[in-house]
């Protein structure tokens, strides 16, 4: 059994609750405009954006299983927001409608929240671990997830990384083009293909980091054979 560690979370990620319910959507390529849903933050707070930002891979969250994102952040005072303005269904998460109670994390802050894996394991179901400082391996119990590839419009990954002018943003565009394996592009390729796992991990993650404290640094580890 071999484990790799594919990085470090440490910042503090808003999270919280929906106080409403959510009606399904059917249409994932095109904004959902006609509902939105309350949410209600027990850390952190958020913030409005532009459509091009949403598309650009800012207000991506996790809500349920859905992974959606959203342009209008309406405050309501102590942590309460209504999200509107919504991106549905990204990568290929089901846009079935949500109910009160269910878990909403930000993923992307100010920059996606994700962690480098090998760009091989996309599309494959995967064991990963999310460490507490002071937790060893066999401390924590394995989550199965399916490292899902991006989908269009809608990429945070790279889009994300153009918008906040990162450094990373050649490296990745290129790695994602050429899907290179040599030893020598691998690193900034397995960055490249992290947003796909951060959409379906990030939530996990998030949550055990800020129950631990805030601020607190939680090593995530994947299985690999």
């Amino acid at each position: 059994t071999t484990w790799i560690a594919c990085g470090e979370i440490s910042q503090v990620v808003p999270w919280g609750t929906a106080t409403s319910a959510l009606a399904e959507w059917s249409d994932p390529a095109a904004w959902d405009t006609a509902h939105a849903v309350g949410v209600q933050l027990q850390v952190g707070s958020i913030s409005t954006v532009s459509q091009t930002e949403v598309d650009a891979g800012l207000n991506a969250a996790v809500l349920g299983n859905e992974s959606i994102g959203f342009a209008t952040a309406t405050a309501g005072g102590g942590g309460a927001y209504t999200l509107s303005t919504l991106r549905r269904g990204r990568r290929g998460t089901p846009t079935r409608g949500h109910a009160v109670g269910e878990r909403v994390v930000l993923v992307s802050p100010v920059l996606p929240l994700r962690v480098s894996g090998p760009a091989g394991l996309v599309g494959q179901e995967v064991q990963v671990k999310f460490l507490s400082p002071g937790q060893e391996l066999e401390d924590v119990a394995a989550v199965t997830v399916v490292i899902a590839p991006p989908t269009a419009p809608y990429d945070p990954a790279g889009s994300a990384d153009e918008a906040a002018q990162t450094a990373n943003e050649a490296a990745q565009t290129a790695n994602e083009a050429a899907q290179t394996v040599s030893e020598a592009a691998q690193t900034a390729n397995e960055a490249a293909q992290t947003a796909d796992e951060a959409t379906r991990i990030a939530n996990e993650a998030a949550q055990t980091a800020n129950e631990a404290a805030t601020g607190s640094r939680v090593l995530v580890m994947v299985l690999t054979s």
